[in-house]
């Protein structure tokens, strides 16, 4: 099984917290037309933007949260304001199969992914989450989960949740409490070779999509179409 051997990054432009679900969902959406996954990095034009949980109730938003949206994902709330970064991929239904091991499947490749690309870039060693409650907790980086990367202080340093519908894949994710600054670019081809890096997947071939004016009004039919509460 493979997922393919092109992924493009994704070079977008600064959005609120409603833009860049809208940025994700145009991806998914022209997925279904093109080969190739799609990694993108997020640029907030507020710093201090918070996203809920697909099935959250929005009274976990507080009054003086004045930038916030629901993302298609699941997971709990995460305050971007901590986040050393924020991502997200989107692979297309054809590259992966209908049956077998599917969204399962690619959640512990993204996860060991990106382990190996905090511990080779970074110079910084993460453990795994081998047992937790059974509860989900409501907010996403309080307390670490099975599978979970974690610091020497236990706190919580990745989070991911996977949404899938007939265009394909889309996994939106955060990185937090890292002790030092990264070269996004460089972070996120390093990411998507190791996705790329397993037996069952090919080395990939890096292109940039730069997203232009007749994108952003793709996006905005997509934004009017989400219906993101």
């Amino acid at each position: 099984m493979s997922l393919s051997s092109k992924v493009q990054i994704v070079d977008s432009v600064p959005a609120n917290a409603a833009g860049n679900m809208a940025w994700d969902l145009a991806l998914l959406a022209q997925s279904s037309l093109v080969s190739t996954a799609s990694l993108r990095a997020y640029t907030w034009e507020n710093p201090e933007a918070v996203t809920i949980g697909k099935y959250q109730p929005t009274a976990l938003i507080s009054s003086t949260t004045r930038d916030w949206a629901r993302r298609p994902t699941g997971g709990g709330l995460v305050d971007h304001t901590d986040d050393s970064l924020t991502w997200s991929l989107i692979i297309p239904n054809s590259l992966i199969p209908i049956t077998g091991p599917g969204v399962k499947w690619v959640y512990a490749i993204l996860q060991d992914a990106m382990r190996q690309t905090i511990e080779t870039s970074l110079r910084f060693k993460t453990d795994q989450v081998k047992t937790s409650p059974s509860s989900r907790p409501e907010i996403c980086f309080r307390e670490p989960r099975v599978e979970d990367l974690i610091n020497e202080r236990r706190q919580k340093i990745s989070g991911m949740a996977l949404y899938r519908n007939r265009s394909g894949i889309l996994v939106q994710g955060s990185l937090q409490h890292l002790p030092y600054r990264m070269d996004t670019d460089a972070f996120l081809r390093k990411f998507a070779q190791q996705i790329f890096k397993t037996k069952s997947l090919r080395s990939p071939v890096i292109t940039t999509l730069i997203c232009n004016d007749a994108y952003q009004s793709e996006l905005q039919k997509v934004l009017l179409a989400a219906q993101i509460e």
